[in-house]
């Protein structure tokens, strides 16, 4: 059975980042599922303006259905992100359309069953893609309920 997200990336541009050697693999989830690549890739690096990746991919995608996979270093089931302690994320998402669709990209062992802390700032992500070895697991916050884009792209 197809999932939410399955359906909303069929008709969505990918955005993903560039992971860091403990950060898993969005783009293999992709794969796995036949969805094609990201059309964009955020690179890591600490030099890198968040308000300059966002004014590129508003000039890229406009009003665009856009689905952006997001590392992080601890989530819970209700969408709160815990990112590397810079918010370089938070900043980035803060200025980006609401109806883009956040998928944040963990492996199990990074899901808090607790809740985490949500500061003013912490843009929470509307899906969980939760690697558990070779497969992913997918799970729907609700945390921006009624902000996601439902707008298709060509």
């Amino acid at each position: 059975m197809e999932s939410s997200l399955e359906s909303a990336l069929a008709t969505s541009k990918s955005v993903g980042y560039a992971p860091m050697r403990d950060e898993p693999d969005f783009a293999a989830f992709l794969r796995a599922r036949d969805f094609p690549p990201a059309d964009y890739v955020i690179p890591a690096s600490k030099e890198l303006d968040p308000e300059e990746v966002e004014r590129e991919l508003r000039d890229r995608y406009g009003e665009d259905a856009v689905a952006l996979f997001i590392p992080g270093r601890a989530f819970d089931l209700s969408g709160t992100r815990h990112g590397r302690g810079r918010g370089w994320y938070d900043r980035l998402l803060s200025k980006l359309p609401e109806g883009w669709l956040r998928v944040g990209v963990l492996n199990e062992s990074l899901l808090s069953e607790t809740p985490l802390s949500r500061k003013e700032w912490d843009e929470p992500v509307d899906f969980l893609l939760i690697q558990r070895g070779n497969d992913f697991d997918i799970v729907e916050t609700n945390a921006r309920a009624g902000m996601v884009q439902s707008k298709k792209s060509p």
